[in-house]
């Protein structure tokens, strides 16, 4: 059995704890009862609750399933659908309550929070070129609308994602997600 260092019982813990509680609504002991190690042992990883943070982010991300939206097995708008519905049946999974943590933090840190910004913003344009990737395939094969703009209807898909899982964390339902499927795909189809 893979022994799990310290580093990484704390970059987990900060991820759960972040998630259900804000970055501001934790404290790093929190943080480390969860992970089940010493307070001190933190700050023999990180200088900071900031620093965890963006720690926290890369960990989410590599938790995203972005991958699939490079599977060329599947058409484009399959793809996309399906990419949002592995991420609703996470959400699902979850009670509806979380919400994205990128969106959190970005709430809750982007003007407080340089470095977290930045990571965010780089993240968030990440996804968006991933997004924009398989909507300018679509747009090759004449499954999605050519004359759009692929930039910007990889901007609206995240941010009517964003806003369907604030509105899902609010409710506690699936109906911001099910709104979001029914409405999001309308203006790619083409023309």
């Amino acid at each position: 059995m893979a022994r799990v260092n310290v580093r990484d019982k704390i970059v987990a813990a900060g991820l759960k704890v972040m998630y259900a509680q804000g970055f501001n609504g934790c404290s790093i002991q929190d943080i480390t009862d969860t992970a089940g190690v010493p307070k001190g042992s933190f700050y023999n990883h990180f200088k900071s609750k900031e620093l965890l943070a963006l720690e926290v982010l890369e960990s989410y991300q590599s938790l995203a399933q972005v991958e699939i939206l490079a599977d060329r097995t599947k058409a484009p708008i399959a793809r996309l659908r399906g990419y949002f519905k592995v991420l609703s049946r996470v959400h699902k999974a979850t009670g509806y309550g979380g919400g994205c943590l990128m969106g959190n933090l970005g709430l809750e840190l982007s003007d407080s929070s340089q470095r977290v910004r930045k990571a965010l913003f780089r993240h968030f344009s990440d996804w968006h070129r991933a997004i924009a990737a398989v909507l300018r395939e679509g747009q090759q094969n004449g499954e999605v609308n050519a004359g759009a703009d692929a930039d910007q209807m990889a901007r609206f898909l995240i941010a009517a994602w964003e806003g369907s899982l604030l509105q899902m964390k609010v409710s506690k339902t699936a109906g911001p997600l099910d709104d979001f499927f029914r409405v999001a795909f309308v203006p790619l189809a083409p023309r």
